[in-house]
């Protein structure tokens, strides 16, 4: 019975997890870990790029960067990405 939400990427990492994991709760764990950090570094670069050409390219890139990572751990943290 379907629960009426359409999440397909959610889907699909679930598929893929049991297909190389089964129902190992470690497995699922690794790949939601996995995910989750390439996702933060994907935004850390994203962030970067968008303050640098905020900022402009006048030898701010440390600042930029730092402020960056800043926001990508805010990110990796933030409890909005736990589930109740």
């Amino acid at each position: 019975r379907s629960h009426k939400s359409w999440r397909p990427a959610a889907v699909f990492s679930l598929r893929l997890s049991h297909k190389f994991h089964g129902l190992e709760a470690r497995g699922f764990h690794f790949d939601n870990v996995l995910i989750h950090a390439l996702v933060t570094f994907c935004y850390s670069v994203l962030c970067f790029q968008l303050i640098e050409s905020y900022l402009g390219k006048s030898g701010r890139s440390a600042r930029s960067q730092g402020t960056a990572i800043l926001a990508s751990i805010i990110f990796s943290v933030h409890p909005i990405h736990t589930e109740p």
